[in-house]
């Protein structure tokens, strides 16, 4: 026991040796490393498809967009195409009037583009914001809720699957993960049409 002890005290002895050597080599080192964790911004842009009462997310991350008309208005294009895949050839969509993403030229014209493109018949109605309450935001609410429950979310990974399971339904939210190529310019339609 003797002997343990007195290893004991030898390696406390170089224990602090090696912590000034630490401390002078850190004074003279000009590089520092340096760690900022920071959680990365997820964007969802969600569509409530009443008729087979199914929530659509379109998930992105800050990395490969931003929350503008051409992210709203290509996910929007690409809700349309899989209606369109699905013989659907009218479709009617409501949502806040938010200029920034939905009441704004490119989105316009997307639905224009698609209207011609596709031969069918599309109308967007704005509701007073502030003065409704959509399936999106119920979506919206419910998917917080799981946040909150889960607490800690490391991943855009996990937010699919979180959002996955957010519904406890038989319905759960379909979640299409959209990245930085499959962005549409819609500036080009609206300079098409000036």
């Amino acid at each position: 026991m003797v002997a343990g002890y007195a290893e004991h005290l030898q390696n406390q002895k170089l224990v602090k040796v090696l912590k000034k050597q630490d401390i002078a080599t850190a004074s003279e080192t000009k590089g520092v490393a340096c760690f900022d964790l920071q959680k990365i911004s997820m964007y969802n842009f969600t569509v409530f498809d009443l008729r087979p009462s199914k929530g659509h997310c379109y998930l992105w991350t800050e990395v490969d967009g931003a929350k503008g008309d051409d992210e709203i208005g290509t996910n929007l294009s690409n809700f349309i195409e899989k209606k369109i895949d699905e013989g659907i050839t009218e479709s009617v969509f409501s949502s806040d009037s938010h200029s920034g993403q939905n009441r704004n030229r490119m989105v316009f014209s997307m639905y224009v583009h698609a209207s011609i493109k596709y031969n069918i018949k599309i109308t967007h109605r704005f509701v007073e914001s502030g003065h409704s309450y959509s399936e999106a935001d119920g979506m919206h609410g419910r998917i917080e809720t799981e946040a909150k429950i889960k607490q800690e979310i490391f991943t855009p990974e996990e937010w699919t699957d979180l959002i996955k399971t957010a519904k406890q339904d038989k319905k759960p939210y379909i979640v299409n993960s959209v990245k930085n190529e499959e962005w549409l310019n819609l500036h080009v339609l609206v300079d098409k049409e000036t």
